[in-house]
């Protein structure tokens, strides 16, 4: 027992030693070690009271072992706050700082203490931004999320910025547009082009209209100009008539008689079953020689009609008839 209160007492000698000689000297350390009687040391601040550190190199060494190590302050039920003045210098973290809901007041700033990214709190906000990560194989996520039942998302650029959507693979040129995943069905629409070798600009009219594809009838409002060496392609075919009949149901095509011997100044009709047909469609046609060789056709007559048209071909040579087959070429607009 003596020795115990012995040793009691040379601590607390020297530990106002060390108070004492603190206040005194700027880079003073206040050292609690383990006494003989305890297995560790503490210090507590009771009341309103506070553990001051006067102007100079002070520190705050909690351990330097492989103990884990936890500083609390305060609790759940009332209000804490560890307020770190750091000046110019920073706060440095080495290892993982694990925090819930953080308030960051203006900006994020890197490594070099420049802004990489900065925040413009809303006072009375109710929507924000969620960012996801992901597994192998799936998407990463930029949400919008918040009490609105509807939230759209803004992007803005500054002065002349443009916006840039850029892939990392060389021969994408893809941009997706796909509903939402939870939605009947999951498709994906894409906005491709063959790899671009060079900058293009696609321009959109400045008015509320359809930008259909290619098996979506197109409405034009203006006259469409085609350049040199373009070609139109329009769904086409072929078929061969058997008494003055044929049935071609394209946008154009081409339809061979049967042998004729039409004579001068006689007529042929052909009766073209087509389902594109109206009777409102206009319906450009000539007639040429096929297997004959004599005789003149030429096409002088055209009556469309629900699903069908006659097409009256002419022989129109002085006296010779037509000795074989004929082909009559035609094109269908509606």
């Amino acid at each position: 027992m003596k020795n115990i209160f012995k040793s009691l007492g040379l601590g607390l000698i020297a530990l106002a030693l060390v108070v004492v000689v603190g206040a005194s000297k700027a880079d003073a350390a206040l050292t609690l070690a383990a006494l003989a009687a305890s297995s560790d040391g503490a210090l507590t601040i009771t009341s309103a009271g506070a553990l001051g550190l006067v102007a100079g190199a002070n520190a705050i060494n909690i351990g330097a072992d492989a103990t884990d190590k936890t500083i609390t302050i305060g609790s759940a039920t009332v209000v804490s706050a560890l307020n770190l003045l750091a000046g110019t210098g920073g706060v440095n973290v080495t290892g993982t700082l694990s925090t819930t809901s953080p308030k960051i007041t203006t900006s994020i700033k890197d490594a070099n203490g420049l802004t990489i990214l900065g925040f413009s709190p809303g006072a009375s906000a109710v929507n924000y931004l969620q960012l996801a990560n992901s597994a192998t194989a799936t998407n990463l996520s930029l949400t919008a999320l918040g009490t609105d039942t509807n939230i759209s998302i803004s992007y803005n650029t500054k002065g002349s910025g443009v916006h840039r959507f850029q892939e990392q693979s060389a021969t994408g040129d893809v941009i997706a547009i796909m509903p939402q995943t939870a939605g009947a069905g999951s498709f994906t629409g894409n906005i491709t082009s063959a790899d671009l070798t060079g900058n293009v600009t696609w321009t959109f009219p400045n008015a509320t209209t359809t930008v259909a594809g290619l098996a979506v009838a197109q409405t034009f409002s203006a006259n469409q100009t085609i350049g040199a060496g373009i070609k139109l392609v329009l769904d086409s075919g072929t078929c061969t008539s058997t008494a003055a009949a044929c049935t071609l149901s394209k946008q154009a095509g081409i339809v061979t008689s049967e042998a004729l011997t039409t004579a001068a100044a006689g007529t042929w009709s052909l009766v073209l079953t087509n389902t594109l047909i109206t009777a409102s469609s206009n319906i450009l046609a000539q007639a040429t020689l096929g297997t004959a060789t004599t005789g003149t056709p030429l096409v002088t007559k055209i009556t469309p009609g629900a699903g069908s048209a006659t097409i009256v071909v002419t022989n129109v040579a002085a006296a010779a008839a037509l000795n074989g087959t004929i082909l009559v070429n035609f094109v269908l607009a509606n």
